[in-house]
C-alpha cells in the first residue's frame, strides 16, 4: 500500500514539478507562492528512499540560509517590503523541497529546467519582436492570480528587456539555463540523431535571448565561467565541449545580426525575424556540429598538441576579432525617431564639429566623476550637429553625442582631429550601442556606491542586520544623494545589510557546501554533470557580486533548482557512509516545518491585509478589537492596524481606548521608521496638543528617509497642516521647532552631493516661522492662520 502511493506520487510529480517550476520562474505572486508551499508539503509525504542518498551538508545549508533569511523578515522595521521579499525566498525554498523529495533524477531535472528556460527566452524575444504570443501568456497569468503584467519589450537600439522588465535579471537566468544545456546537449546519446534536436533548439533559443539581453555583468561572468567550465571539466570532455561552445557563440552572434532588423517592429512584417531565428539557431548548431563539429573533435582528440594550439588559435582569432570589431567603423543610417548615442574622450577645451551627409540635430553633454555616480549630465550644445561649437569641462570624464535625424550620415569629426565612430562593421547595432563609454560606465561607477552604503547600513547593524527589505526601507538614511533601489548589486554585501553576519555565515556556509558537494561527489566519475554543475555554481556566484539576481524569485528559483541537483547527483566515491535514517528525517522534517510556517505566515498577512478592507462595523469599540485581532495575525505589516487603533480610539473610544492608544503609538515609534512616526505625530500627538512629542517624533521618522526631498517636503506640509489646529498657546513652540528643523536641515545639506530641495510653499513657510520667532503668541497665531487661509494644501 504504501509502495503504491509512493509510486502514485512520483507520478504526480512528473507532472507537477515542472509546472510549478515554470509558474516561480516566470514572476512573483503571492497566490503562486502559497500553492508552490502547499504542493512541497504535500509531497513531502509518503516514503522517500531517495533521499537517503539526497542528504548533504548542502541540504542543511539550504535550511539554514532559508530559514535565517525569513526570521530576518520577522524583525524587520519594513513589514510591506519584509513580506514582499519572504515571499520570493518561500517560493524558491518550495520549489527546492518540491524538487529534492520527488524529482526522478539530476538529467530530468536539468532538462525540465531547461525547458522552461526555452520558453522563457521565446517570450523574451517573442515579446519584443512579434508580441503575440506573450499578450496572451500575460491573460494566462492573469487568470491564475498574477496582479500585474509582464513588461516585456526593447530597448530601442540597445537590448532586448525580457519578461522581467530587467534585462540583467532574464540574462542571469539564461546564462544558467545554457550551462545546463551545454551539458544535455554533451551528453546526448546519439547528437548526429534527430532525438537530439530539441535539446539543440533549447540552446539555440536560451543563446540568442541571452546575447540579444546584451547585460553586460552577465556577459562578462560567463565568459569567465565557460572558460573554468572547460578547465574543471575531464580532459576527454574539454575539447568536444569547447568546439560546442565555439559553434554556439558563432551562429547566435550571426542571428543576432539578422534578429536587429526585427526587434522592436512590432506589427511589421520585419517583426517576425527573431522568432524565426530563435528556432533556427538551434537547428544551425545542429547542422553545424552533426556535419563538423563532432568529425572535428574526433580528429583532434587523436592529436592533443593539435587540439592545444586549435584552442589557442581561437583564443587569438577571438582576440584579433574583438579589437577589429571596435575599430572598423564607418558612416551609419540614422532612423526617424530613434537616437543614436557615442562617446568620446575629450580634453578640456573648445571644439568645433562637421559633419558629412544627412543633416541631423544633436545634444552634447558631458559627464565629470559625481555625475557618473548620480546619473547626472551637464549639456554643453544643443542643436544643429554641424557647425556645432562646445567646451568641454576641465573635470570631464566623457562627452557624449545624442543624434537624431533621417538619412545617412557618413562622418562626424572633432576640430582637434578626433572622429566618432558612428557604425561599427563588425558588431550588431545594439552590440555597438552598449558598448559606447565603456571606460566610464555610470552604471557599475553607480554600482560601487551602493555597495559602500550597503556597507554603511551593515555598520549600523552588524549582527543581525535590518531585516529583509532593510536595504530598500533603510538606504535613504545613509545616501549621499538620493536614488532608488531596493538592492545593492552585491548580494554577500545584501545579506549583511539585511541578516548581519548571521545571514552572511549562512550564505557562505550555502555556498562552500554546494561548492564542497559537488566536489567531493565528482570523485572517480566520468559524468560530466559534475563539471556543469560546478560551471552553473560559478556563473551564480560570479553575477552575485555585480547584480540584484539573487534576489529575484525567478533567479533565486533558478538557483535552488541548481542546488537541488547537486544534492541529488550520486557520491561516486567507495565505501560511502550512509545518512543516519533520523537525521534524513530531522532534515526533511525541519525543511517541511520551515515551509508550513512562513506559508501560514504569509497567508496570514494577505488574510489579515483583505480583511481590514472589507471589515464592516457598527461600533468604534468592535472595529478596535478587529485590529487589534488582526495586529496579532499579521506578524509583518502590523502598522495599518495600530495607526487605525490610534485615530479610532481618539476620535470615537473611552479613556480605556486612549491608553490603547498610546501603546500603538510607542510601538510605531520603536520602528523609526518615517510613514509611522509621521503618523504618530498626526494622529496622536496634535489631538493631545504635544508639541515636542509631535517635533521628537518627526525628526525621528526623517532620520529613515533622510537623503529624500519627497520626504523632507511631506514633512514641511505635515507642519502646515499642523498650524491650523493649534490653538494661540501653542504656536510660539511650534514656530521654534519648525525653525530647528530648518536648521537641521540646513546643517544636513552642507558637503552633500545631492543636496535636499524643498517646494516654494515649504521654503516658504519655513522662512515665514524664522520671522516670526520671538514675536508674541496672538502675533504668530494671527499671522500663521491669515497665511495658511490663503495656502494651498
Amino acid at each position: 500500500m504504501k509502495e503504491n502511493t509512493r509510486s502514485a506520487m512520483d507520478r504526480i510529480g512528473t507532472v507537477v514539478l515542472p509546472l510549478m517550476m515554470f509558474l516561480v520562474l516566470t514572476d512573483v505572486n503571492r497566490i503562486v507562492t502559497l500553492v508552490a508551499a502547499l504542493a512541497a508539503l504535500v509531497f513531502v509525504l509518503g516514503r522517500k528512499p531517495q533521499m537517503e542518498q539526497r542528504m548533504a551538508p548542502l541540504t542543511v545549508g539550504v535550511l539554514l540560509y532559508g530559514a535565517v533569511c525569513l526570521c530576518s523578515g520577522l524583525g524587520s522595521s519594513f513589514g510591506d517590503y519584509a513580506v514582499q521579499e519572504s515571499c520570493k525566498i518561500l517560493a524558491a525554498f518550495s520549489v527546492f523541497l518540491l524538487v529534492l523529495v520527488r524529482a526522478p533524477g539530476t538529467r530530468r531535472l536539468l532538462a525540465w529546467f531547461t525547458g522552461c528556460a526555452a520558453i522563457i527566452a521565446f517570450l523574451c524575444i517573442e515579446g519584443s519582436s512579434t508580441n503575440v504570443v506573450t499578450p496572451l501568456f500575460n491573460m494566462a497569468r492573469q487568470l491564475i492570480g498574477y496582479d500585474t503584467t509582464v513588461y516585456t519589450g526593447y530597448e530601442a537600439g540597445v537590448r532586448i528587456t525580457g519578461i522581467y522588465g530587467n534585462a540583467n535579471v532574464s540574462a542571469g537566468l539564461l546564462g544558467v539555463a545554457l550551462l545546463a544545456a551545454l551539458y544535455l546537449v554533451q551528453t546526448q546519446e546519439d547528437r548526429k540523431s534527430w532525438k537530439a534536436l530539441p535539446a539543440y533548439l533549447a540552446l539555440g533559443m536560451e543563446a540568442l535571448a541571452f546575447l540579444l539581453s546584451f547585460s553586460m555583468g552577465a556577459m562578462a561572468t560567463f565568459f569567465v565561467t565557460c572558460l573554468l567550465y572547460v578547465a574543471v571539466s575531464r580532459k576527454e570532455h574539454q575539447l568536444p565541449l569547447f568546439i560546442l561552445m565555439v559553434e554556439t557563440a558563432v551562429v547566435t552572434v550571426v542571428c543576432a545580426f539578422g534578429a536587429t532588423v526585427g526587434l522592436g517592429k512590432e506589427g511589421s512584417a520585419a517583426a517576425a525575424v527573431p522568432v524565426v531565428l530563435s528556432a533556427v539557431c538551434g537547428a544551425v548548431i545542429w547542422v553545424l556540429d552533426r556535419f563538423a563539429g563532432l568529425a572535428l573533435g574526433e580528429r583532434l582528440r587523436e592529436h592533443g598538441k593539435a587540439a592545444l594550439v586549435g584552442i589557442g588559435g581561437f583564443a587569438a582569432v577571438l582576440a584579433v576579432y574583438v579589437a577589429l570589431a571596435v575599430n572598423i567603423t564607418g558612416g551609419t543610417a540614422l532612423t526617424a525617431g530613434e537616437t543614436l548615442s557615442r562617446a568620446v574622450y575629450l580634453a578640456p577645451g573648445s571644439y568645433a564639429v562637421t559633419a558629412e551627409g544627412a543633416d541631423a540635430a544633436v545634444r552634447i553633454y558631458s559627464q565629470n566623476s559625481k555625475d557618473l555616480m548620480m546619473h547626472t549630465e551637464t549639456t554643453v550644445y544643443e542643436g544643429g550637429l554641424a557647425g556645432a561649437e562646445f567646451t568641454v569641462p576641465e573635470d570631464s570624464e566623457v562627452v557624449w553625442f545624442q543624434m537624431k535625424g533621417e538619412g545617412a550620415l557618413n562622418r562626424v569629426t572633432l576640430s582637434d582631429g578626433t572622429a566618432l565612430k558612428l557604425g561599427y562593421r563588425l558588431l550588431p547595432g545594439f552590440a555597438a550601442n552598449r558598448i559606447q563609454g565603456l571606460r566610464t560606465n555610470q552604471n557599475f561607477i553607480q554600482r560601487m556606491v551602493f555597495w559602500q552604503d550597503g556597507i554603511r547600513l551593515w555598520k549600523l547593524r552588524p549582527v543581525t542586520g535590518w531585516g529583509l527589505g532593510g536595504v530598500e526601507g533603510r538606504v535613504t538614511a545613509v545616501q549621499d544623494f538620493y536614488y532608488e533601489s531596493k538592492y545593492v548589486h552585491n548580494h554577500f554585501i545584501q545579506v549583511m545589510a539585511e541578516s548581519g553576519i548571521v545571514g552572511l555565515a549562512a550564505f557562505l556556509f550555502l555556498l562552500g557546501s554546494a561548492y564542497w558537494t559537488v566536489v567531493r561527489r565528482r570523485s572517480r566519475s566520468g559524468d560530466p554533470v559534475y563539471a556543469a554543475l560546478f560551471a552553473c555554481l560559478m556563473m551564480m556566484t560570479f553575477h552575485s557580486m555585480v547584480e540584484v539576481v539573487w534576489s529575484h524569485q525567478e533567479y533565486q528559483t533558478a538557483v535552488m533548482i541548481v542546488l537541488a541537483a547537486i544534492c541529488m547527483v550520486p557520491d561516486c566515491r567507495e565505501h560511502v557512509k550512509k545518512t543516519a535514517r533520523w537525521a534524513v528525517r530531522t532534515v526533511t522534517a525541519a525543511l517541511a516545518a520551515v515551509t508550513a510556517v512562513f506559508g501560514v505566515l504569509s497567508g496570514a498577512n494577505l488574510y489579515a491585509k483583505y480583511q481590514m478592507i472589507v471589515f464592516g462595523t457598527s461600533s468604534a469599540s468592535e472595529f478596535i478589537a478587529k485590529a487589534q485581532q488582526l495586529d496579532r495575525i499579521d506578524v509583518y505589516d502590523a502598522d495599518d492596524y495600530k495607526v487605525a487603533i490610534i485615530k479610532t480610539a481618539l476620535q470615537y473610544g473611552d479613556r480605556e481606548d486612549y491608553d490603547l492608544a498610546g501603546d500603538c503609538a510607542v510601538a510605531l515609534r520603536e520602528r523609526k521608521e518615517f510613514t509611522a512616526c509621521r503618523s504618530v505625530a498626526v494622529y496622536y500627538d496634535i489631538p493631545f496638543r504635544a508639541i515636542e512629542d509631535f517635533f521628537r517624533d518627526c525628526r525621528l521618522g526623517i532620520e529613515q528617509e533622510a537623503s529624500s526631498s519627497w520626504a523632507w517636503n511631506r514633512l514641511i506640509y505635515t507642519y502646515r497642516w499642523a498650524a491650523k489646529q493649534l490653538g494661540p498657546e501653542d504656536v510660539s513652540a511650534f514656530v521654534d521647532g519648525v525653525v530647528e528643523t530648518g536648521d537641521y536641515l540646513e546643517a544636513f545639506n552642507e558637503g552633500r552631493m545631492g543636496p535636499i530641495e524643498l517646494d516654494y510653499q515649504e521654503e516658504e513657510f519655513i522662512s515665514l516661522c524664522r520671522a516670526l520667532q520671538g514675536r508674541r503668541e496672538s502675533v504668530i497665531y494671527s499671522t500663521l492662520q491669515k497665511y495658511l487661509e490663503d495656502a494651498t494644501f
